[in-house]
């Protein structure tokens, strides 16, 4: 470490500046053992700033001590006067070479000798270079000149014998690492002087790292952290860059990263552009505190080398999480563009106005505004000024500004620095585990206990032993659950249970392992099985069922398969013995429960609904109107007390939520004591002191099952009035809660469509949806393309800006018709909210928009639009947090207020009858596009394109077309980076069929039936299903389906708006590209129509983030 004073700034006297700067050299020569010269010339302190100068300055002598204490050499070169204070540098150095003629060190000078002693002395005699070297000892050499003080500098360096304590890897010290792919170029095309500009943190990261190459952690869980391994200059590195806020899964999953990397003593790289962690009553009701805090925690207990990079914003605590210069990153350097401070300076004067407003009225005095203005201009000045980059490290709150292409380069300097010390990471705990709810089920003389717990969680040998554990506390029975992506019942432990038995590999195999060793084991009470069909789906019915037995499993309960759709199943159960177990609502009417009740072979499992009084004993009251099977019902119950008051209504009772989580209490803090604090628990629900080392129940008495009546699937399927299915596709494969509510929703829909009053309601807002849409021939794109003239559909003018506004207007009528007061829907790009969130407004209905965190983020002005309607959304952080996990949400909330609440899907997925009343409002897209064809063109189109996502637009379009054999059909899917890889959204091309969202369709899933995550550039086709009508298409060969990458994509974007002056929203540019490509292959003769299905001013943010990445692939450069 090299420093010197300025002697020609007054004389190279310290100020309060240059007494940081040496604490700061300080610090990074003790922190990684860094050899010292300093070259000196000063006066001592300033006398002018000795106050913030003096008390400061001792502390820099100090540490000279401390560093000599180290054993981390030092060499002073005075080349001038060093008076005062700056004796002491050389006083305290461990070597000290003074150049003749010219270094003079003293205490006091000439004059202030004579003053206080009336002795009169020269300079050189007082303190020279020759007298200390030849009298006083202080000058260990003497250098003739300055040239030749350096040169002697140099060789006491060369003969330090020093040797790095950290051990740099082969391939930096040899070199032989790789330059990135990406050019560091192009980082300044990536980056806005504005920070309110957001931009990709990966695109930096790729033009850091050794061959743009990295390992990223977690890279589809809280996504606005992004964390990763790689190497820079040869060396590894772990890093944590920021593309937005924090939020409980990103502080969750850096706390876990740090932890990692610490084990792997690896350095840490923190990329900041960071505005703080999330604010708000649903944040911190889930823990932002405790999860940034853990956060925090594990960057201030890490000992491996950290190095920080200020890239744009840094405010608040995300400045602290992100290693600011309070935690004591080794190095840390901004961008000339970075900004520092506790929080924005808007949002600060904003606090000041609030705060000034308050205490006026706590007064009951008027705010004097043209006073009030003019302290908060001046308060907003001065926070942007502090906030300034060039003031925050005047104040040394960075080690410099660097250039951002530089970046690299000085990264690699500073790690290779870092191992002049040991590099050993500290015992720091950074994975944040969160626990689960359920239910369970069975019956006896006494209240029966009915435990479950999910397969897999902690592990398949720690299931074991909670099995053994239940039944030893008194369990009668033992709901065991089979883990499944993406559930719609269930609370977050259970859901957290869930994800962590799947990422150990759980599948049904494993699950059927865990009951053959516990019975082989003792275990002797029932297991039945609890979870999805499309798990059992994908195992095979058959297999499962026979599997099962062979096991040791009793029976099944299927959450999203109610009789109508489990006639193969309960048949296979029935074969072999084992217990079909339905469910039982407080919505299911009496008609229904007549028909489940026969069902029954074991027990009936009751949901109680939000609460046990009242609605459980009508329900109950009701069941026992029509058999004396034994009921269990689900409820939320942890307490001996609870227990027993459900049980006061029904034979048994399932606790779940509460078994999950001493679990998981047990796991955390002391693993053995995990069996010992399930059977006490058991116990004490039970009633009991000790454990109970017999068995109550050791079957489900399923009866001879010759005499259980079979209902065919025509039986049990005419309790719904029109065909749900398309062709093997479709069905209505939901919880029993929503069974009724469908029906309602289908008989409705049917009154509304036989009803000529609805039809001329709907066409009445026709005007407020700007229909009819126009059909426009682009006669620049089809010149382009020189083959078939191209039509578009203009879907993209109407109100709201896309097709969403058709299906809108139509359900909210339906909603009005059940007297239901409160919408929920689910948006992917955003669209479909702001489309139900007007609608809302116009009707005044009130509105709850889920939508995916990551695509709340991709399409912001889409949520802010939504909020400024009235509507409130709810970012989902749950899974992928895209389209699937927001439709999981909306559909969570719909099951808990189904009184109140209609479901507005937005696209023509679900379970029946919600493809057909989808399919219904959006066919006026086909209607129109045949009418205005034949009326321009005097013909029917010879194609019509749409992209196909859920595929609402699509059918909309299709399904005028579909008897029109002469018209080909072609949809069009996201491609993401290519069906060659896993990230895309090609359910149509690359998927097989299942069952998701209540329906049977084509998905993307892996063999187990777990649903695969999806990715692409548009959020609104980010979705791992399909309409169930698409896939009939596709079985029957009716439609094609194609798909467009992202690059694809992108390249229909650009020529629909350089040809046309159209900017289309990114899901219509899939059916852009395809279009184009599809006239390329037909005569000038032919015409396709594309279904333009929305306008693309909520796509610039996104554009403008993958324009970096894609724009080079399709020689696209908008960089300015």
């Amino acid at each position: 470490m090299i420093s010197a004073n300025v002697p020609t700034l007054a004389g190279g006297a310290s100020n309060e500046a240059s007494v940081l700067k040496g604490a700061r050299i300080q610090q990074i020569v003790m922190q990684n053992r860094l050899p010292t010269v300093t070259l000196t010339q000063t006066g001592g302190a300033n006398l002018q700033q000795q106050f913030r100068v003096f008390h400061k300055g001792g502390g820099n002598f100090r540490g000279q001590a401390l560093q000599s204490k180290a054993i981390i050499p030092s060499c002073c070169v005075v080349f001038g006067s060093s008076t005062a204070g700056g004796a002491y540098t050389p006083g305290m150095s461990d070597y000290v070479i003074m150049i003749k003629n010219q270094a003079q060190v003293y205490l006091g000078g000439p004059p202030l000798v004579k003053m206080a002693t009336g002795e009169v002395v020269d300079g050189e005699s007082l303190g020279g270079a020759d007298m200390h070297s030849r009298i006083s000892g202080l000058s260990d050499q003497l250098a003739s000149d300055e040239y030749d003080g350096i040169n002697k500098a140099r060789e006491w360096v060369a003969h330090l014998n020093w040797e790095q304590e950290g051990k740099l890897p082969q391939r930096h010290l040899l070199g032989k690492y790789e330059e990135p792919y990406y050019s560091s170029e192009e980082l300044l095309g990536l980056v806005s002087a504005n920070i309110r500009i957001p931009f990709d943190a990966t695109e930096v990261i790729i033009r850091l790292v050794d061959g743009s190459r990295w390992s990223p952690f977690k890279p589809d869980y809280g996504v606005n952290l992004i964390c990763g391994w790689s190497f820079i200059h040869g060396i590894p590195v772990g890093i944590l860059a920021n593309n937005n806020v924090i939020f409980n899964q990103e502080a969750n999953k850096a706390t876990q990263f740090v932890q990692l990397c610490n084990m792997k003593n690896t350095p840490l790289i923190f990329l900041q552009n960071i505005t703080g962690f999330m604010v708000g009553k649903l944040y911190e009701e889930e823990g932002i505190i405790k999860a940034g805090s853990r956060f925090i925690n594990a960057i201030s207990n890490s000992t491996v080398p950290a190095i920080t990079i200020m890239m744009g914003a840094s405010f608040g605590a995300g400045n602290y999480a992100m290693c600011g210069r309070a935690y004591e990153p080794r190095f840390l350097f901004s961008w000339p563009n970075s900004k520092c401070s506790v929080m924005g300076a808007e949002q600060l004067t904003g606090v000041l106005d609030l705060v000034a407003r308050q205490a006026a009225a706590r007064a009951k005095q008027t705010v004097d505004e043209e006073l009030l203005t003019k302290r908060k201009d001046m308060f907003q000045a001065s926070v942007e000024a502090e906030a300034n980059v060039y003031y925050t490290s005047s104040r040394i709150l960075d080690d410099g500004i660097i250039d951002p292409r530089d970046t690299r380069s000085v990264i690699g300097f500073c790690l290779s620095v870092c191992y002049n010390n040991h590099v050993q990471g500290g015992n720091i705990y950074g994975s944040n585990k969160e626990g689960t709810i359920t239910h369970s089920i069975v019956l006896k003389d006494r209240p029966t206990f009915v435990a479950f717990t999910t397969a897999g969680y902690p592990s398949s040998d720690d299931t074991v032993e909670i099995l053994l554990a239940l039944e030893r506390g008194g369990a009668d029975v033992i709901e065991l659950g089979i883990p499944f992506t993406d559930a719609l019942t269930g609370g977050p432990v259970i859901q957290f249970a869930s994800a962590q038995s799947i990422k150990r590999g759980t599948d049904i195999s494993t699950i059927l392992q865990m009951v053959r060793t516990a019975r082989s084991r003792g275990l002797k009470i029932p297991v039945v099985l609890m979870g999805y069909y499309n798990s059992v789906l994908a195992y095979g019915e058959d297999a499962l069922v026979y599997d099962s037995k062979e096991a040791g499993v009793n029976g099944y309960i299927l959450v999203d398969l109610p009789p109508e759709e489990s006639h193969n199943f309960r048949c296979n159960c029935y074969k072999h013995g084992l217990a079909f177990i339905p469910l039982i609502a407080p919505t299911t009417p009496d008609k229904r429960i007549e028909l489940l009740v026969t069902l029954a072979d074991s027990f009936i499992y009751v949901l109680a609904g939000p609460t046990l009084d009242g609605v459980l004993p009508a329900t109950v009251s009701r069941i026992k109107r029509h058999t004396s099977v034994p009921l269990v019902v689900e409820f939320n119950v942890s307490s001996r007390e609870q227990f027993l008051k459900a049980a006061s209504h029904v034979d048994g009772v399932a606790i779940g939520s509460r078994v999950l989580e001493l679990v998981k209490e047990a796991f955390e803090s002391d693993k053995s004591s995990l069996t010992d604090v399930v059977d006490k628990y058991v116990a004490e629900i039970n009633g009991q002191k000790k454990s109970i080392q017999a068995a109550g129940v050791t079957s489900l008495n399923i009866g001879d099952v010759s005499t259980h009546k079979v209902f065919s699937p025509d039986e049990m399927k005419s309790f719904y009035h029109m065909h749900t299915r398309f062709g093997d596709f479709g069905g209505a494969y939901v919880p029993e809660i929503l069974v009724d509510c469908l029906a309602q929703l289908e008989k409705c829909f049917v009154n509304a469509m036989n009803d000529p009053s609805f039809k001329s309601e709907f066409e009445s807002y026709y005007d407020y949806i700007s229909r009819p849409s126009q059909l426009q021939l682009a006669n620049r794109l089809s010149e382009e393309v020189g083959g078939a003239r191209i039509w578009l559909k203009r879907e993209d003018l109407n109100h709201t800006g896309s097709h969403k506004i058709n299906n809108a207007v139509g359900q909210i009528l339906l909603a009005k018709r059940l007297g239901k007061k409160r919408i929920v829907a689910e948006t992917g790009a955003g669209q479909h909210g702001v489309a139900t969130a007007t609608v809302c407004a116009k009707f005044g209905l009130e509105c709850c928009i889920y939508m995916g965190e990551e695509d709340c983020r991709r399409q912001a002005l889409n949520v802010f639009r939504m909020k400024m309607l009235g509507a409130t959304v709810v970012a989902v952080k749950e899974g992928t947090r895209t389209l699937k996990d927001a439709v999981n949400a909306a559909m969570g909330d719909w099951v808990m207020n189904i009184s109140t609440t209609h479901f507005l899907v937005g696209s023509a997925i679900g379970p029946h009858p919600f493809p057909k009343i989808v399919r219904e409002f959006q066919s006026v897209i086909g209607k129109e596009t045949k009418r205005q064809m034949l009326e321009k063109a005097g013909k029917l189109p010879d194609a019509v394109v749409a992209c196909v996502g859920g595929g609402s637009n699509a059918i909309g379009m299709f399904h005028t077309f579909i008897e029109e054999k002469t018209v080909r059909i072609v949809g069009v899917e996201a491609g993401g980076d290519g069906v060659d890889t896993k990230k895309h959204a090609a359910t149509l091309t690359l998927g097989t069929p299942g069952v998701f969202h209540g329906t049977r369709t084509y998905l993307l899933q892996d063999n187990n039936g777990q649903i695969a995550e999806t990715t692409c550039i548009s959020a609104g086709l980010d979705y791992p299903g399909v309409g169930p009508e698409h896939s009939y298409l596709k079985e029957t060969g009716r439609a094609e389906y194609r798909v467009a990458n992202d690059a694809q994509c992108l390249t229909g974007f650009r020529k629909m708006t350089q040809l046309e002056g159209i900017i289309p929203a990114l899901e219509s540019s899939h059916a852009i590209y395809a279009g184009i490509e599809l006239a390329k292959e037909l005569p000038k003769s032919k015409d396709i129509v594309i279904c333009l299905s929305g306008r693309g001013d909520k796509d610039m943010h996104n554009v403008a983030e993958v324009l970096p990445k894609l724009g080079p692939q399709i020689g696209w450069d908008l960089r300015f």
